[in-house]
């Protein structure tokens, strides 16, 4: 009889633990996420690290099977040219640097979607000098959703909203 009880007590705390700690990691991974976006954005804005010159700096997210977030960078150039009665600026461009983005092996990224669709893939980039908001490959929507799952089931899932006009980023994780 006891040796039943503690069975059935420990059954149910290596339950509750799995599930806390499952929750705990794909927080972590989403605020994460968050934290380098901001991170890119901050360094680009205040001059950090410009041994190499300046550089475009962010998040390249892909939502289809095995979807995955990368880093990269891209020369910035700020080249202003007069042409057709104005001035023009040029400012990223050249050869995309890809870095590996550190996450649990775990998570990944469910799916990417843009104004209630599904899309592929969005980079979101911020600019010299200013820090400047810019996305690659997003239809201009408003407002990109990268949904984050920790192993196969979808409880243990977190819903980033990155305002692709000002540049913040919330984590939900009250997701149906």
């Amino acid at each position: 009889m006891v040796v039943g009880v503690v069975g059935i007590l420990s059954v149910m705390a290596v339950t509750s633990y799995t599930h806390y700690r499952k929750a705990s990691l794909i927080d972590i991974a989403a605020e994460n996420i968050v934290s380098q976006l901001y991170e890119l954005r901050d360094g680009v804005k205040f001059g950090e690290d410009v041994s190499e010159g300046s550089h475009c700096k962010g998040l390249m997210f892909t939502g289809l099977v095995g979807g995955q977030i990368q880093k990269f960078n891209l020369p910035y150039e700020g080249k202003k040219s007069w042409a057709d009665g104005g001035w023009t600026t040029s400012g990223c461009g050249g050869e995309m640097q890809f870095f590996e983005f550190d996450m649990d092996d775990l998570v990944s990224v469910r799916g990417l979607y843009e104004g209630g669709r599904e899309i592929a893939e969005c980079g979101v980039m911020f600019a010299p000098p200013d820090g400047n908001l810019v996305t690659m490959g997003c239809d201009g929507a408003s407002e990109l959703e990268v949904l984050l799952q920790y192993g196969e089931a979808e409880k243990h899932a977190r819903l980033i909203k990155i305002d692709l006009i000002t540049g913040v980023a919330n984590v939900d994780k009250n997701i149906k």
